[in-house]
């Protein structure tokens, strides 16, 4: 496939995120018992909310595997990484306090757990779900916000890149041992301690999309096509577990990804995806707590529209800004090749 800078990288990031918006509002606001029609169909073996977080870990890891070759300079690539990360995430973590200072029925216990709640989530790996005194009577409570979770794997997969390629070990071979490492101690629940449980299933999803990288240019015949979507209808009907074929899934996306269309330049007027992924959350489940029918379908169409004004106004004053910090000269992260990871 070409690598153009035309392509559906922002469309996709930003459909998937709002899937995981449209998930969550049926586990937040499903008093009437709606089954959201994904896990419906599938025997609740998937759901819309754990396929997009599929889909941005194969695409993240198609991206930075990209730029980590292209440029290969552990200080650029950090800072590239943290800039695109955790201004997002302070801002959202700032919001969520401040919505809870005025929520809160312990004001006194407040400041301290507000103070935990930013430290342990600012840096990821010991985080920190409830506000003192917060959505205790939502039906999901006491999760302030429940999206946060993937950041901490979503970063160590940046670090293994890292240092796959400081070793020289960034190879065809070395990412195809580690995606099937990886999916097996998912499918099998190999894991052990909690965070290993949550990681494999994510590993082993953005390796594919690393895997990918490696193989773009090569070219499937429509004999290929046909014969890749009749075994993926094939293993959903027999209940086989597709992360099995999670490779050849994450080519026919990025491929998807790459073709031409009217929306390749969907994102003209900002990348939303991120803080669309970030906002959700809490502004569902502030949603939930006012909403007196809490359905499903409310809180979608609530929660939607203030979670995207949240996005934009962070993407143009905040992520914007500090994503442009990366051209300056002593970062030397200018963005080069067809594709912005």
């Amino acid at each position: 496939m070409t690598l153009q800078k035309n392509n559906h990288f922002d469309l996709a990031r930003f459909v998937a995120a709002t899937l995981v918006l449209f998930s969550h509002s049926f586990a937040l606001s499903n008093q009437a018992g709606y089954i959201e029609p994904l896990a419906y169909a599938s025997g609740n073996r998937l759901d819309c909310g754990s396929v997009a977080v599929a889909v941005f870990f194969a695409m993240s890891g198609f991206l930075i595997t990209g730029s980590w070759l292209r440029k290969g300079v552990l200080v650029d690539y950090l800072s590239a990484r943290v800039l695109r990360i955790m201004p997002g995430l302070a801002l959202a973590l700032l919001l969520s306090i401040a919505m809870g200072a005025v929520l809160t029925v312990t004001p006194q216990l407040y400041p301290q757990s507000a103070l935990s709640y930013f430290i342990k989530n600012f840096f990821m790996y010991k985080g920190q779900g409830e506000l003192a005194g917060v959505f205790q009577n939502n039906l999901y409570n006491p999760v302030v916000n429940g999206s946060l979770w993937t950041l901490r794997h979503e970063f160590t997969c940046y670090l293994i890149v890292a240092a796959l390629g400081m070793a020289g070990l960034l190879r065809y071979w070395t990412v195809l041992l580690i995606w099937a490492g990886a999916t097996v101690c998912a499918v099998f629940n190999l894991g052990g301690i909690h965070y290993l449980q949550e990681f494999f299933p994510l590993l082993g999803w953005f390796m594919a999309g690393a895997l990918v990288y490696f193989v773009r240019e090569r070219r499937l015949s429509t004999a290929a096509w046909v014969g890749m979507a009749c075994l993926v209808v094939a293993m959903a009907y027999l209940k086989v577990d597709l992360r099995y074929i999670s490779p050849a899934l994450a080519f026919a996306l990025i491929r998807l990804i790459y073709q031409q269309g009217p929306l390749t330049r969907f994102g003209k007027y900002g990348d939303f995806s991120y803080g669309m992924y970030i906002f959700a959350f809490p502004i569902q489940q502030l949603v939930s707590s006012l909403s007196l029918e809490k359905i499903w379908w409310q809180n979608f169409l609530l929660s939607f529209p203030l979670t995207l004004v949240l996005a934009m106004l962070s993407w143009h004053f905040l992520e914007q800004p500090c994503l442009k910090l990366k051209d300056r000269h002593w970062l030397k992260a200018k963005s080069k090749g067809a594709i912005d990871a």
